[in-house]
């Protein structure tokens, strides 16, 4: 499977969450690998299923180009992670075009409070 490393810099984040960088520069698969696809595409708790819903009202918020976003929900699943016992964070799959038209993939990456309900930090790159 492919594997995507995922490093939350501390410099972009709020101080009480710089210790959490190095806990969580781990390699995580990932979203929507080109390998067997889910039948379904949803999270499967409660708390996944708000913290993607989270993630993605984030992005959306965001977005310049709204209307052109993509979540690829028939073919992904939001990868979702407890950190420690304070956050959630969720590596979200999506795609847009920007304002010529051509579409480009990325990840959005959240961090978000144990509830997953607030949004604290969201980080968007490219997908590889």
């Amino acid at each position: 499977m492919d594997k995507l490393l995922l490093t939350l810099r501390a410099a972009a984040f709020p101080k009480k969450l710089a210790g959490f960088a190095l806990l969580f520069s781990v390699g995580v698969g990932a979203c929507g690998s080109s390998h067997a696809k889910p039948a379904i595409a949803a999270p499967a708790s409660g708390l996944e299923h708000i913290a993607a819903q989270t993630c993605e009202s984030g992005v959306i918020a965001r977005s310049k180009n709204k209307t052109t976003l993509d979540f690829h929900h028939s073919t992904t699943t939001p990868q979702v992670r407890k950190l420690g016992e304070d956050m959630v964070v969720v590596l979200l799959k999506f795609s847009a075009k920007n304002a010529s038209g051509a579409e480009s993939g990325s990840i959005a990456k959240c961090v978000l409070s144990a509830d997953g309900k607030k949004l604290i930090v969201i980080d968007v790159e490219d997908a590889k």
